[in-house]
């Protein structure tokens, strides 16, 4: 597990170094360049089961470098983005991508709102916290 963003954690992620399965940067300060070195990072790593970026400045750029990431990373099972400056149309994007990339569960919550899309069987847990969802879908 890491919690330090560094040149050192990217080239260990590149690597596929075996003690990085959980990465946890939240409250970091990072933005979407910092979101594209670790997705460039991300692409082809099969280690890492669980990305944390809660909190952080990450706007409909980054996030869309996540959703692009999710394409081809298939190790990924939780994805969290919780209170960060992702817009309304971004979102769907990544739904979509979600959607088209056999993703087998996301969740976006917004206080008492939860959406939940169980898809299939790659990554198992998506969260975009405090983002305006008004409504509950399921898919199986």
């Amino acid at each position: 597990m890491s919690s330090v963003y560094s040149q050192s954690l990217l080239q260990q992620i590149s690597d596929n170094h075996r003690s990085l399965q959980v990465i946890r940067l939240n409250s970091q300060r990072l933005n979407d360049d910092h979101i594209k070195d670790l997705c460039d990072a991300l692409i082809r790593n099969t280690i890492v089961v669980e990305v944390q970026l809660s909190w952080n400045r990450i706007t409909d750029e980054g996030a869309l470098r996540i959703g692009h990431l999710l394409k081809f990373n298939k190790s990924l099972r939780v994805v969290c983005l919780d209170g960060n400056e992702i817009g309304p149309k971004v979102r769907c994007q990544v739904h979509y991508i979600v959607i088209h990339t056999y993703i087998s569960a996301v969740v976006l919550s917004h206080l008492t709102h939860v959406m939940t899309l169980f898809i299939n069987r790659e990554l198992q847990l998506l969260h975009l916290r405090l983002h305006q969802i008004i409504h509950f879908l399921r898919f199986i």
